[in-house]
């Protein structure tokens, strides 16, 4: 899956472990972006989750996970990851589960890095997500 964004090619791919620091960076920058100094969240808790959720060796274990999947999106010719989604297979989570649902698959994580926001990243991510749930 190859899509021409401002000039680079970019492709969605599984993860594999030697994405874990990328991933990871592009993660924490993420979810910096997101949740820091927004209204009901307590910085010393956005940090404080970043700093004990989103660390290298704990993605490197989500990546080796069977019954996880982590999508990267990374530009063609110079290998940098600008996208990342992450599913959960068999998740039961309540609000997230049908009741018949045999194989539930939840979306737990699609971040995109800044700077390529607008860029169909998130969707093309999205899409690949929906072939392998």
């Amino acid at each position: 899956k190859v899509v021409t964004i401002s000039m680079a090619k970019v492709i969605v791919r599984k993860g594999r472990e030697e994405d874990a620091s990328q991933a990871t960076q592009l993660l924490k920058d993420a979810f910096i972006a997101t949740f820091l100094g927004v209204r009901d969240n307590k910085d010393e808790d956005v940090m404080g989750y970043v700093n004990t959720s989103l660390k290298v060796e704990l993605i490197q274990q989500e990546l080796k996970n069977e019954s996880e999947c982590y999508l990267v999106c990374e530009e063609e010719e110079s290998k940098q990851i600008v996208g990342v989604a992450r599913l959960v297979f068999g998740a039961r989570e309540e609000a997230i589960t049908i009741e018949k649902s045999k194989n539930p698959v939840e979306l737990n994580r699609i971040y995109c890095k800044q700077g390529y926001k607008g860029q169909r990243i998130g969707t093309k991510l999205l899409e690949r997500c929906i072939e392998e749930g």
